[in-house]
């Protein structure tokens, strides 16, 4: 019988305090412990849970097996990095980091490292979406239109629209439209923060499908 994983979860604000509950109530998992670097915060969170908490992360990494990030995305690299070279299988919240380069530097250090490096990309399991992609596999598509807004309150304000939300319908298309990407053309505008908040991107294929894209 497989024995259930020993997990931990690096950050707990808006969406790593659902990771937290759905580890703690998973028969695949234990939940040993939560990091944040509000220490209020984490001890609120291990106390519905009854597990340890932990200001540092790297407190955390020799008593886990795996761990979720759901820290700030500037953070995700260095803390991804941490985890990957103390052989700490990952799933990292979207996006996977704040820039490309730092991206493929974490899918290297995984590839190295021989850990799971996972993105929570969670729209893929959406059952909508699933059925969608069922049909679409004996059809041919034309063309896509995705359209998505989210109150400005709950999203992450340190990395732009794109990042936070637009990364969602970008995959799900690269999902369901099997070839290159041609070429991008976007634009965006800053309306309540110091990154971009509103942004509009029109994809297009190589073989003249296209993509309208927007977030906000």
């Amino acid at each position: 019988m497989t024995q259930p994983v020993r997990i931990g979860v690096i950050g707990v604000g808006n969406m790593g305090q659902h990771h937290a509950r759905i580890y703690a109530s998973s028969p695949g998992s234990i939940l040993i412990g939560v990091a944040d670097t509000n220490q209020t915060r984490a001890e609120e969170i291990a106390g519905r849970y009854n597990v340890a908490a932990f200001t540092n992360y790297l407190d955390l990494l020799d008593q886990v097996e795996a761990v979720s990030i759901a820290a700030p995305t500037t953070l995700h690299h260095r803390i991804g990095l941490d985890c990957l070279s103390q052989g700490i299988h990952l799933l990292m919240e979207k996006p996977l980091a704040a820039s490309a380069a730092e991206a493929t530097e974490l899918a290297a250090a995984a590839e190295k490292s021989g850990m799971v490096l996972q993105v929570g990309h969670v729209e893929r399991f959406n059952p909508t979406f699933v059925e969608l992609a069922n049909v679409l596999a004996d059809h041919t598509i034309l063309a896509v239109e995705a359209r998505r807004l989210s109150p400005f309150a709950t999203r992450a304000a340190d990395v732009s629209v794109v990042y936070d939300l637009m990364v969602h319908d970008l995959d799900l298309i690269l999902t369901l439209v099997h070839e290159p990407l041609a070429a991008i053309q976007a634009t965006g505008s800053r309306i309540r923060s110091a990154q971009p908040d509103h942004a509009m991107a029109l994809l297009t294929f190589a073989n003249g499908q296209v993509a309208s894209v927007s977030a906000s």
